[in-house]
């Protein structure tokens, strides 16, 4: 199943491993959570292995309103 896929969203976590399975050119769109952005570097290595593109989506501000700081570095990118 997972080879048919094109395009997998979802949050990050063990889920997303799925993406061994898919074809090369598929895309991995992943979702994390508030200032989370460290966390995303698994999936950004993996999908270089396999030939997949990857997309990434952090909130910018928390539940509180307020700003994410890393989200804004680039350093972090």
């Amino acid at each position: 199943m997972s080879r048919s896929i094109r395009l997998l969203i979802g949050v990050h976590g063990a889920g997303l491993s799925n993406t061994i399975f898919m074809r090369p050119g598929a895309i991995l769109y992943e979702l994390n959570l508030y200032d989370c952005r460290e966390l995303s570097f698994n999936f950004r290595r993996w999908v270089e292995v396999f030939n997949l593109q990857h997309a990434l989506w952090i909130p910018a501000v928390n539940e509180a309103g307020k700003q994410n700081d890393i989200c804004q570095r680039e350093d972090s990118v």
